[in-house]
């Protein structure tokens, strides 16, 4: 029983390790894409490992944690390659920090628009009512500077999520709950379309989740083109309306 104490307390400190590597991540001022978009494919993953954490008992460790000795051990090592993989980012960006000491990096409280702030204040509270990070990591502040490597660590972190997941069958009704009150929740927000292609890549429950108390929280596409010479390209997502004027009406 001591050992099997000890053992998911050592899943907790993976767990709280790993949620508390999304804390350190920053978006510098040169990033080469959008802010909105980075800060929010940060989020998503971040509130799926934490629906995880409490479907498998995290959140009341002194009680109980699903799943074998072997299942444990397991789902530790999965939580340190999380944490393992922010420390290959870390390292890769690193490489590409400008000379200055201090790098300008973009500040989430100030330079999201109102709808990518709604959204992110929305996520992150939803992640911290679930699960708050006890103590702090011996580790500084760090910026990503591509999406390339924004993609590459947020596409691992989701395989691994997904591992997580898939190793403790018997949680999953309660993860399908937690999934629906998450859902619920983020379809109540007026500009949740603005993000549902990135819920539905890199968190398919919840998205359907979402669908299932708002079937309008999808994308919403209305293009008008205008003229006698339309050449262009229209590439990309966006919700509402839209509408273009190219060359000279007959």
């Amino acid at each position: 029983m001591a050992e099997a104490v000890g053992l998911a307390f050592a899943i907790l400190g993976a767990f709280n390790d790993a949620i508390q590597c999304f804390e350190y991540v920053q978006v510098a001022r040169n990033f080469d894409q959008s802010l909105q978009t980075a800060v929010l494919k940060l989020d998503i993953p971040k509130l799926r490992l934490s629906r995880w954490g409490q479907s498998v008992g995290l959140d009341r460790v002194e009680t109980a944690v699903a799943g074998s000795r072997e299942d444990h051990q397991k789902a530790k090592e999965l939580l340190d390659q999380i944490v393992d993989l922010f420390e290959d980012a870390e390292r890769v960006s690193g490489k590409l920090k400008p000379p200055a000491k201090d790098p300008a990096v973009y500040d989430t409280t100030r330079d999201l628009d109102e709808a990518s702030a709604s959204l992110h204040v929305k996520l992150q509270r939803l992640s911290l009512r679930r699960f708050k990070p006890r103590g702090v990591l011996n580790k500084a502040k760090w910026a990503l500077y591509k999406e390339k490597s924004l993609n590459r660590l947020i596409q691992d972190i989701t395989e691994l999520v997904t591992g997580l997941i898939e190793l403790f069958p018997a949680a999953r009704s309660e993860q399908r709950r937690l999934c629906e009150q998450d859902g619920a929740e983020l379809a109540s927000d007026e500009h949740i379309s603005l993000i549902a292609p990135l819920i539905e890549e890199q968190d398919p429950e919840l998205s359907a989740s979402i669908k299932s108390a708002n079937p309008s929280a999808q994308p919403n596409f209305h293009i008008t083109f205008a003229g006698s010479h339309n050449h262009g390209l229209q590439q990309g997502y966006f919700s509402g309306h839209q509408t273009n004027t190219f060359g000279a009406r007959p």
